[in-house]
């Protein structure tokens, strides 16, 4: 299949998505112990599979291996996800260098690897990289790293929770509380990976607050660069003052900012404005 006709292929699948229902799981999302258990109580009428992998029963619920990417479809639950994997399906290109910065279980690594000649994927966590591993094995182009890349080459302590995971010295007291197992991690800045392998165009990262530490680790890559970022970014509500501080490194390295919408199309904004984010959002920085 050509990459034109995989790209309108997959989108037609993505638009079969009851986007009424993951709208409504939009509602649930903010502080608050109610939208929480009815956040719960929504994950299981969306998909009881990916409910468990969020919670660790990954050993007898591991997705198939990859074929085509619409297999792993099913694993989007918010708008979020919606757009922004229309988003890459989009834009990403054949010669593309794809690194997807907190891969979790790969739902990324997976599109990526339908349009990319290469992607990298970097996640910390040792049962998640696991996963990804034995799922990714056979496949060419993708270069899996059990390492979280960090402002410092070495040990990174990691706290974990479930599927989600932050370093610690970038996770504030009342934050932590959310995490419940503490870790040691080898940590890698992105200026010293790209020394040893292909330099990215595109980065997806995703690493619960610690994503001014990754832009760090690569300043003298993005100062020379102009790779295409997409970064999740989270609102007043929550403890987002690392996001807010990744947003102003790359303004002051030139990128502008811009929103998603439903469709994956981009449109700059001039200033984030961080009360109007429910919750958490995905946002594309460009040069």
């Amino acid at each position: 299949m050509k990459i034109e006709e995989k790209k309108k292929f997959i989108l037609g699948e993505l638009n079969k998505l009851d986007t009424g229902q993951l709208q409504n799981f939009e509602k649930f999302a903010g502080p608050g112990l109610k939208r929480k258990i009815l956040r719960l109580i929504f994950s299981f009428q969306i998909d009881l599979p990916y409910l468990l992998l969020r919670l660790g029963f990954n050993k007898n619920n591991k997705p198939a291996k990859r074929r085509l990417f619409t297999g792993y479809l099913r694993y989007i639950t918010d708008l979020n996800d919606l757009k922004l994997a229309k988003f890459f399906i989009k834009n990403l290109k054949e010669d593309d260098v794809f690194y997807d910065i907190g891969a979790n279980y790969g739902f990324y690594t997976y599109l990526a690897l339908e349009f990319c000649k290469e992607v990298h994927s970097f996640e910390p966590q040792p049962d998640l990289f696991k996963n990804l591993s034995e799922n990714l094995k056979d496949e060419m182009g993708v270069f899996l790293n059990n390492v979280a890349l960090s402002n410092k080459s070495g040990i990174e302590s990691l706290l974990i929770a479930g599927g989600q995971s932050s370093i610690v010295s970038e996770v504030k007291t009342e934050l932590s509380k959310n995490f419940k197992k503490e870790i040691e991690v080898k940590s890698l800045t992105l200026d010293e990976y790209i020394k040893y392998h292909n330099q990215p165009t595109v980065l997806k990262i995703d690493v619960e607050g610690a994503e001014s530490m990754i832009l760090e680790g690569g300043e003298t890559f993005f100062k020379n660069n102009k790779p295409v970022i997409a970064m999740e970014i989270w609102s007043d509500n929550k403890l987002n003052e690392n996001h807010k501080k990744a947003v102003s490194f790359l303004k002051d390295l030139g990128y502008n900012c811009y929103y998603l919408d439903n469709e994956g199309e981009i449109s700059f904004i001039p200033e984030l404005d961080y009360k109007n984010i429910k919750e958490f959002d995905n946002f594309i920085f460009k040069k």
